[in-house]
């Protein structure tokens, strides 16, 4: 493959994702990532498991580019019954933002705004 068809193709799978080629965020979307106190196996079992009832996947599951709005983000927390329907919050995003899914076993789960990655 040339290197200009490479590039379009980088850049053709990039927007779908709402990456830029570089990996960044576009404009349009906000980040989100995992947090939780109990970080044994965060990122495999537990983490953010969908967006939008889109699938996330191994290695996908600790950060998110969302798209900006109100978005519905399915998630699976530490000291939770897994597999369980209902671990889902909706929460506004705005364009560039930054956020944070965190759990917590006492709090349960919240999305919070943070001033940076």
């Amino acid at each position: 493959m040339s290197g200009l068809s490479s590039l379009i193709v980088a850049t053709a799978l990039a927007a779908a994702a709402g990456t830029s080629p570089s990996g960044e965020a576009s404009a349009e979307t906000a980040s989100l990532s995992f947090q939780s106190k109990d970080q044994m196996l965060v990122g495999t079992v537990y983490g953010i498991e969908a967006v939008d009832g889109t699938p996330r996947v191994y290695g996908e599951r600790l950060a998110a580019n969302v798209p900006a709005g109100r978005r519905t983000v399915s998630y699976a927390c530490p000291g939770m019954e897994l597999g369980i329907d209902g671990a889902r919050l909706s929460y506004e995003f705005a364009p560039g933002g930054h956020y944070q899914l965190v759990c917590d076993s006492v709090k349960g789960a919240e999305i919070r705004q943070v001033d940076h990655c």
